[in-house]
């Protein structure tokens, strides 16, 4: 599968292109994975944000690799008539620190309300 899709980006490209994959098996393991299951719960809730993560962060608190996280999420949240940023936070999150990884990803739910922006920072052991 994988030889076949690097020959036809060789024919369109004129270039030799290598393909890996790289799987993610758990909600934890990367911020874009989880921001992006958590818009999906926030369009399946209807804009309630707060139970879409707390709905979401019973997977992923007893991940042993995950030292913090960080949750913002702002828009139309709750069916409010004007736009709020709420903020959650657990754990640490070190974001003045050259040398911590942290990994970053934002994500958008569209709901009947309006749009949610949400923003995840995920600090891992090292």
């Amino acid at each position: 599968m994988i030889t076949h899709l690097e020959k036809y980006i060789k024919v369109i490209t004129n270039k030799n292109v290598k393909v890996s994959l790289h799987s993610e098996s758990g909600l934890g393991d990367g911020a874009s994975m989880f921001s992006k299951y958590l818009a999906s719960e926030v369009e399946k809730f209807n804009g309630n944000f707060k139970r879409a993560l707390r709905e979401s962060l019973k997977e992923i608190k007893n991940n042993a690799k995950i030292k913090g996280i960080r949750v913002n999420g702002c828009g139309r949240l709750g069916k409010a008539p004007m736009a709020k940023t709420e903020w959650f936070k657990y754990g640490q999150i070190p974001l003045n620190e050259i040398s911590a990884f942290v990994d970053y990803a934002s994500s958008t739910a569209n709901t009947k309300y309006g749009c949610v922006g949400i923003k995840v920072w995920i600090y891992f052991y090292n």
